[in-house]
């Protein structure tokens, strides 16, 4: 019998498995847990609209793919080497290592088929358009705090003109926000030849392990435990996300020259500021709101000019180093006046920084790493190794980063969304059972030499999570998970005289999680899950007593594609914690582009529905509606987000397609 009809006889017998798409929720709790990071479902976003050809694509495009491997990346190689190209996707179910778990994770960002819609049709023009309202208005928007209506508008546009030109523009209003284009990006992307690209307008650099330079968005801690402690910087890309201070402004371009590679870049970005006076400002604040005079009063407060470069060189497809080097210039003095809670924040008005990063990888091993300084003598530095010996997966990574590094475009791997002031080391474990059994684990010890914003003390701390999954048959998977994670925080008293200190309090969180997942036909899933938090507070002190908190969170989740146009998503949640420090975390299923995930605390449930619906074979019409309801408070939000009833409905509509 042929591997091409073996492989029709298994998309038949597990057709559940590559008929239901792999929800972007799902792919994000592997890569990311308790995170609201926009950027990573872009990443997923791009990769699902073009996917990578597995016949044509070099090692580095493999790699980048989501729980790909550089060791994988080089099977596929060799394997078109030997045996020549693949037919379909499911070839890759015949190499060692990809079985059918990770073949579902990954077949709708891979493709067989050569761009032929360049040839037939040289002009492609993607749009979307989305609404958004929060039906129950907070009282900002009746006594005059906000100043337009509570609508948020988005709108994006993207073309290519052939396989070289591509382009794209985004305009967004936040609720509550004046203007509809109060948010304005656009990016021009010219591919001259295999080896030069060039890009102006909005764009975003990613190189080496993110310790030179990074966005703000990468994956971290999740149930995938060996894959996400290694970046993939592609270099730069389009940027055309919603975060308004995370891209950059100006022009960048790749030249590759037999094993080396060029990437010069300048960029005049304008950055929401805090100001101080006319000269100086304390602070940048990433919220992107402009409603309210004070947003509107430290909207583009700062303009910071970037100019650098990188060279990199790939003595094999398995080695490679790399060198970035940029200079950093504001308009406005940084002068933050507080030199005890932020004593190594940068001050001034310039800063540059040097790095240094490299990678080797080979069919066993993966070892990788990266050193960076920036001027003021603060260095940062991570080393990491993963080790493939089918069934087994193990990864380790060290980090040391200053507390004196400082650096806007850095994103380390580690447990603050800084890269500062943080030593640690993470281990991680994926172990293949049997072919219906999966079991997964990492253990990361840290901590912090000096204090932070909201610590006034040095703390440490140590993360562990256990997952085992096994399919009992074809249609039901059944997950476990436990999740701890024990740092210490400081929290303050007053002594017999009456004078207030701080004291170290052992604060450990502990999570259990049940999860059924049961097809019972081709086109239905549902998930059922039980969470269970619990926080303990130990105090070695007689200062301080011990407390204890609990969560709980249970969902019944259902995905049905009605017909070959309509596919509905419904969920209802139920929660209960005794505060918002023992709040639980969901991630959900929502329109392109839109990441949700939820801190639901309080007594009360949460639902949604989610339709999408084919127009036509190139338009699909979205909408979703959800409402929270809390039945232990009388009202929601505070301040000028002050909701005065217990319940929150909100209502979006997205239209999208091609042409």
């Amino acid at each position: 019998m042929s591997k091409s009809i073996i492989a029709t006889l298994i998309l038949l017998v597990f057709g559940w498995s590559f008929a239901q798409d792999n929800t972007d929720e799902d792919l994000l709790e592997s890569l990311s847990d308790e995170s609201e990071q926009s950027e990573l479902l872009e990443n997923i976003e791009f990769l699902r609209e073009n996917p990578i050809n597995i016949n044509q694509a070099s090692a580095t495009e493999l790699a980048s793919l989501p729980f790909i491997s550089e060791q994988q990346a080089l099977q596929i190689i060799e394997h078109r080497k030997k045996s020549g190209l693949f037919k379909s996707t499911l070839g890759l179910l015949f190499l060692q290592g990809f079985d059918l778990t990770l073949f579902e994770k990954i077949n709708h960002f891979i493709t067989t088929e050569s761009a032929q819609k360049y040839i037939h049709n040289p002009i492609t023009v993607n749009y979307r358009t989305r609404i958004s309202r929060q039906l129950n208005k907070p009282v900002g928007y009746n006594n005059g705090t906000y100043k337009s209506n509570a609508n948020k508008i988005y709108n994006r546009l993207q073309f290519n003109l052939g396989k070289s030109i591509s382009g794209g523009l985004l305009t967004e209003k936040d609720a509550g926000e004046k203007k509809y284009n109060d948010l304005t990006l656009f990016y021009l992307s010219l591919k001259a030849s295999n080896n030069i690209h060039f890009i102006a307008g909005n764009y975003q650099l990613q190189f080496g392990q993110g310790l030179s330079f990074w966005g703000p968005y990468g994956y971290s801690k999740g149930t995938s435990t060996t894959y996400p402690i290694k970046k993939r910087g592609p270099g730069f890309k389009k940027y055309l996300s919603v975060d308004e201070n995370a891209g950059l402004l100006g022009f960048a371009a790749t030249i590759q020259f037999n094993q080396f590679k060029f990437i010069p870049f300048v960029s005049r970005s304008k950055l929401d500021a805090t100001p101080i006076s006319e000269n100086e400002i304390s602070s940048i604040p990433t919220s992107g709101f402009h409603r309210t005079e004070s947003e509107i009063l430290r909207k583009d407060g700062q303009i910071e000019s970037i100019a650098g470069g990188r060279i990199q060189y790939s003595a094999r497809s398995q080695l490679r180093f790399g060198g970035t080097a940029y200079l950093s210039k504001f308009k406005k003095n940084f002068n933050n006046s507080d030199l005890i809670r932020n004593h190594f924040d940068f001050r001034g008005k310039s800063n540059h920084v040097l790095g240094f990063d490299w990678e080797y990888s080979n069919s066993k091993f993966d070892f990788f790493g990266e050193f960076a300084q920036s001027q003021n003598g603060g260095t940062a530095s991570i080393t990491g190794l993963r080790i493939y010996e089918n069934p087994l997966k193990l990864a380790f990574l060290f980090r040391k980063y200053d507390k004196d590094f400082q650096n806007f475009h850095s994103l380390g791997f580690g447990e603050s969304s800084e890269t500062q002031n943080e030593t640690g080391f993470y281990s991680g474990i994926e172990y293949q059972i049997k072919s219906r059994t999966k079991f997964s684990a990492y253990f990361d010890i840290y901590k912090f030499p000096w204090r932070s914003f909201f610590e006034p003390l040095p703390r440490s701390g140590n993360d562990m999570l256990t997952q085992i999954q096994h399919k009992f048959s074809s249609t039901i998977l059944f997950t476990l998970l436990y999740k701890q994670k024990s740092k210490q925080s400081t929290e303050n008293f007053h002594d017999s005289y009456d004078r207030e200190k701080s004291e170290l309090l052992q604060r450990q969180q502990r999570q259990y999680r049940a999860q059924v997942d049961f097809r019972g036909i081709k086109n239905l899933l549902i998930r059922s899950r039980v969470n269970f938090t619990k926080i303990n507070y130990n105090s070695t002190s007689k200062n301080l007593s011990n407390k204890q908190e609990n969560g709980v969170l249970i969902y019944q989740d259902i995905r049905l594609e009605v017909t070959q146009k309509l596919k509905l998503w419904t969920r209802i949640s139920f929660f209960g914690t005794d505060s918002f420090d023992s709040r639980v975390y969901q991630y959900e299923n929502d329109m392109p582009g839109v990441l949700t995930n939820r801190a639901l605390f309080g007594q009360g449930t949460r639902w949604y529905f989610l339709v999408k619906y084919h127009l036509t074979n190139r338009v699909n019409l979205f909408c979703k509606f959800s409402e929270l309801y809390r039945k232990d408070a009388s009202q929601l939000g505070s301040g000028a987000d002050l909701i005065d009833n217990n319940v929150d409905q909100r209502f979006s509509m997205q239209l999208q397609g091609e042409f």
